[in-house]
């Protein structure tokens, strides 16, 4: 990035820009004079204003004409968020009101655009923040769970650092024990060394042991949980889907093959986020590009963090899914309104009988006794018959009165299969066991610490007898560089490039 060894004034929109809102801010860093403030505002006492006091002016050009009113603040270096001396101006929202405040400030006053992140790299480069703390301002800005939301909030707060400020505090513990035992062991005593040595190195194993366990799992599932719904064709995904959304997003037919491409909507679970996809149906003699979704379908299913089938039991073929290898996390079985559904589900719950089942009819949301809807009591010949198959003491077939599984089950409380909330809670606790144990959030760091716990392992085959200390001291040697590496000590050019390029121009 062309900005690292730059260090004149830049300028950028630090609010969004993509729609309009009450109030927008500019934000220029770096300026050693701020005399640009007395000609915008045309007032002298301006050319010093007092840090972190707000004030309102309007804000005019060179020509007295009014670009607009509002506040700006003053922060002077060092105590600022990027240690540069900062002025942040707070105006009306418009986007094209703000575009035009941050043309005037470059063609008049020469400040240069500021790239993405470059607001923040600065505030790294001045010490303002630590690596870890930058990458989890990127986290809080991109994130689209609540635990990637959280995760960056104890970054940014030093939560995880500080935990590897006491790691490398003992690793240079240990190098400078290795190096007395070369140097000095006659004078300290050689035996002494070694006890600490071993000492060291298990309560080193114990806190990278911890520290392992926080990087494994899939981290995809933490950062952007995808729940996937997938089946047969006409088993009734869409229909499912559109409930779980809370409105008609997908297509409903009785045609085979409406969904060829996958469509997904965010839905909250309590207070978090997951990405709802319904996929296209699978079925065997499908055409070329409806193949081509059905593939697509099996990948989007097999990367899921929580994986649901959808069935409907009066047309299932088991060895259909079985080429295709779905392991699901749940089952929904469908056409819970039609006649004869608790003995399809007996043969199919057999089928998979360590897979938890659920229920939903066929039709729409606010039905629960099959095609006629919840307060039908009798079927087509009218609520008050009571002769015949569709009688009101009828328990049996599609009109039964006590049938209250519908779509969505949610009275129904027989047998195997829970109603629906109950899925919607199963999914909630999967989600809440991949947060325990505080998985550490970010692809760097779980690579390093790998890294980190190979090295160790390393040192540990070399024998703890530590005969050879020039061996031991190069494993200790990298050892230090790895940790250097993962509190940002030493960073890679390529690292900085990457996590500097996922911020928004004006942070």
């Amino acid at each position: 990035m062309s900005f690292h060894f730059s260090d004149g004034p830049i300028v950028a929109i630090s609010t969004g820009t993509s729609e309009k809102s009450a109030l927008g801010i500019v934000r220029v860093s770096g300026v050693k004079n701020l005399k640009f403030l007395v000609s915008l505002t045309g007032q002298s006492k301006f050319s010093e204003p007092e840090s972190h006091k707000v004030y309102f002016s309007r804000f005019y050009t060179k020509n007295r004409e009014l670009l607009d009113e509002g506040v700006f603040t003053y922060f002077k270096g060092p105590k600022s968020f990027t240690g540069e001396n900062t002025v942040e101006f707070t105006l009306h929202g418009n986007p094209f009101n703000l575009e035009r405040v941050l043309r005037y400030l470059v063609d008049e006053f020469g400040f240069r655009m500021a790239q993405s992140g470059e607001f923040s790299y600065r505030a790294l480069k001045n010490n303002k923040m630590n690596l870890t703390q930058v990458e989890g301002l990127d986290l809080i800005l991109n994130a689209s769970s609540e635990f990637g939301l959280n995760s960056g909030l104890k970054a940014l707060n030093n939560d995880l650092y500080s935990n590897y400020l006491r790691l490398r505090e003992l690793i240079l513990e240990i190098k400078a024990s290795v190096e007395i035992l070369i140097d000095f062991s006659e004078d300290v005593g050689e035996e002494e060394i070694k006890s600490k040595l071993n000492r060291d190195f298990s309560q080193l194993r114990v806190e990278v042991d911890k520290l392992y366990q926080r990087s494994k799992g899939n981290l995809n599932d933490l950062m952007a949980p995808v729940i996937s719904l997938i089946g047969a064709t006409n088993a009734g995904k869409s229909t499912l889907f559109n409930k779980l959304v809370g409105h008609n997003r997908a297509i409903v037919s009785d045609i085979h093959g409406t969904t060829r491409d996958y469509i997904s909507e965010f839905i909250y679970l309590g207070d978090s986020p997951f990405k709802l996809i319904d996929t296209a149906g699978i079925r065997e003699g499908a055409g070329e590009i409806e193949k081509i979704g059905i593939d697509q379908s099996i990948e989007i299913n097999r990367k899921s963090f929580f994986k649901i089938l959808v069935i409907n039991p009066f047309s299932f073929i088991g060895s259909d899914l079985e080429i295709h290898g779905l392991k699901p996390d749940a089952i929904v079985l469908t056409h819970s309104d039609l006649d004869g559904f608790k003995d399809r589900v007996g043969a199919i719950s057999v089928q998979f009988k360590d897979i938890p089942l659920f229920q939903s009819g066929s039709i729409g949301a606010d039905f629960k006794s099959g095609p006629m809807g919840a307060d039908s009591k009798s079927g087509p010949m009218g609520a008050d018959s009571k002769s015949g198959p569709m009688g009101a003491d009828s328990k049996s077939g599609p009109m039964g009165a006590d049938l209250k599984s519908g779509p969505m089950g949610a009275d129904s409380e027989s047998g195997p299969i829970g109603a629906l909330n109950d899925l919607e809670n199963m999914i909630l606790k999967e989600y809440q066991v991949l947060k325990e144990g505080s998985p550490i959030p970010f692809v760097r760091h779980r690579n390093v610490i790998s890294a980190i716990y190979d090295e160790l392992n390393n040192i540990y085959s070399v024998g703890q007898d530590l005969d050879d200390c020039a061996i031991l001291s190069h494993h200790v040697n990298i050892l230090s560089s790895k940790m250097d590496e993962l509190i940002g000590v030493v960073s890679p050019q390529e690292v900085l490039d990457h996590i500097f390029a996922n911020f928004c121009i004006g942070k």
